[in-house]
């Protein structure tokens, strides 16, 4: 366990979906007050944790630097103003992340450092391929390897090492590079009808997993267009046995745009990725108080004289309105008598109040005011029972 003058935290995000998050993780991002994060991580993962501190896109180079230092100097900048940060990073932070460049700005000015390993592509990628990465038959050996290499090394991968090892390989980072690592393989020994399965956007809601060879590898990935980031998996325990079931969910590979305000629409955004498809919470509203209390006041005066208060919307229902009478909200929330502020209603399935306990009451009869942010009543369904509403 890190000591409690820990300050950074290097986390790994695992592939993408918030339920391949470890415990450890949240934990991270709960007590965080700036995550410096991936291009690739999506940001719903933090939202869908709850995670509330600053965000920091990891600083991109242009005078031909290593990008691994100069986020490494930027954690040690933030950390030494006293700040708790975490470094989300894509899959686990060991494997293919700068994290050796990173560390070692921090290790120079002293600065504590917690690792928590994330779930790292080739194993969430063979998981959702229901392929074995080993296999006491057909493989022995898994080597992970990255399909696009530094250009600065003074040593490429040895392929023909890597085409002669009985087991299997997973490489990382390797569509742009597809016909380069392919062909190198066959060239040193590697049979070309090789099995391959690549799995892209593992764990997205447009994954897609597909099988080939390795000598129709590059040109699959050509007709196919599958996008980054995506995982090959070279060897015999990607040969293809029954296929993969479709997904049956009706949002599978869909994305949809939740606008509402912040803090709010988490059960739509559960419900969404429920039915197999990615919300993007992208706020276009932000609740404020009036410019003017007065309308509010002047209602609050003449509540007495209503039998209803109606809210066109469940944000309106902040206020306490206890022993004024009966209230309802069209946003889905039933309110009740004397419920006050510390109450929390409970919702119902319609987007609309219930009515029917009304008809018994002569509701024709009966008089309401609509609250709806000085608009003018929307209370539809309200209306439409013939009760004089009195906008506020």
């Amino acid at each position: 366990m890190p000591s409690p003058a820990t300050r950074v935290y290097f986390v790994g995000a695992g592939p993408g979906h918030p339920d391949l998050l470890t415990v450890r993780a949240v934990e991270c991002l709960g007590r965080a007050e700036v995550v410096v994060h991936d291009g690739l991580v999506p940001l719903a993962l933090l939202e869908a944790v709850g995670c509330r501190a600053e965000r920091m896109l990891v600083p991109r180079t242009a005078d031909g630097s290593d990008p691994g230092e100069a986020t490494g100097r930027l954690l040690a900048d933030l950390a030494a103003k006293g700040r708790t940060i975490v470094r989300l990073k894509g899959g686990d932070p060991a494997v293919f992340g700068r994290l050796a460049e990173e560390l070692e700005p921090l290790r120079n000015a002293g600065i504590p450092f917690e690792i928590v390993p994330g779930v790292t592509a080739a194993l969430a990628a063979a998981a959702a391929a229901g392929v074995p990465l080993t296999s006491r038959q057909a493989a022995s050996s898994l080597t992970i390897l990255t399909g696009h290499e530094a250009d600065e090394k003074d040593e490429g991968l040895d392929f023909s090492t890597l085409a002669g090892l009985p087991g299997t390989l997973a490489i990382y980072m390797g569509v742009e590079q597809v016909q380069r690592w392919s062909q190198e393989l066959i060239s040193a020994g590697k049979p070309a009808d090789t099995p391959v399965t690549v799995i892209s956007r593992c764990s997205w809601p447009d994954q897609q997993i597909a099988v080939t060879t390795l000598g129709d590898c590059g040109a699959a990935f050509e007709r196919s267009g599958w996008p980054a980031p995506a995982i090959v998996i070279v060897g015999d325990v990607a040969e293809p046995r029954s296929p993969q079931p479709a997904s049956s969910h009706p949002l599978a590979g869909r994305r949809v745009l939740m606008t509402r305000p912040r803090g709010q629409g988490e059960d739509l955004a559960a419900a969404i990725a429920a039915h197999g498809g990615e919300c993007i919470h992208a706020p276009v509203i932000r609740i404020d108080p009036p410019d003017s209390w007065e309308p509010l006041d002047r209602a609050i005066d003449a509540a007495d004289t209503f039998d209803w208060i109606v809210f066109a919307v469940p944000t309106a229902c902040a206020p306490s309105w206890s022993d004024y009478g009966p209230c309802a909200a069209t946003g889905g929330i039933s309110a009740r008598r004397g419920w006050r502020r510390s109450d929390r209603p409970p919702r119902l399935p319609s987007h609309r109040p219930d009515w029917s306990a009304t008809s018994s009451r002569n509701v024709r009869s009966r008089k309401a005011s609509s609250s709806r942010s000085g608009r003018p009543c929307g209370a539809d369904g309200f209306c439409s029972c013939g009760p004089t509403a009195a906008a506020t």
